[in-house]
């Protein structure tokens, strides 16, 4: 009877981690997922999360390696291990992979903006999958959003210019 009882007892602490690790494993993934939503939010701002998240991934890795050193949590089984690996960057690049893999054609690359003589332009690249340029886009603020400004170019897949397009303040012209 005692060995059954310790046999149950076994069975019941075996797992007995996994729900700290998921609630670890959801908190550091809101955190990141709120940082990508700020990135979005304030594009001028992207640079500083360059600067951010490996500090915050180091910050969440040091505190998952000190409650394992003591002990306080012991990754015993495949299925903490696997929670575990979703508190660490790794899906996070590996969904990034399947993303652009999947995705249409086109990816934004980057976009810039800037202030002068009182108005905001803004450049937006987007490049193929196979990250050559697909084509540059201006817009210039207009008070009430971004209107089509300047010369857009628009590139074949091996990076000869197909077109251009020009306007000024959203009106064509040739």
């Amino acid at each position: 009877m005692l060995y059954l009882n310790k046999k149950l007892m076994n069975a019941e602490n075996k797992y007995q981690n996994v729900p700290i690790l998921i609630v670890f494993a959801l908190f550091y993934n809101a955190i990141t997922l709120f940082f990508i939503y700020n990135i979005y939010q304030d594009e001028s701002s992207s640079l500083g999360y360059l600067f951010i998240f490996p500090i915050f991934w180091i910050i969440a890795g040091i505190s998952i390696a000190i409650y394992i050193r003591t002990d306080k949590i012991k990754i015993s089984n495949y299925l903490e291990k696997i929670v575990l690996g979703f508190s660490t960057p790794l899906p996070f690049f590996f969904f990034l992979i399947i993303w652009h893999s999947i995705s249409p054609a086109s990816h934004i690359n980057s976009t810039w903006e800037h202030e002068r003589n009182g108005l905001k332009y803004k450049k937006v690249e987007y490049t193929y999958s196979n990250l050559k340029p697909e084509r540059t886009e201006y817009y210039i603020s207009s008070g009430y959003g971004w209107v089509k400004d300047s010369i857009w170019e628009f590139y074949s897949k091996d990076g000869k210019i197909l077109k251009r397009e020009n306007y000024m303040k959203n009106k064509y012209r040739n």
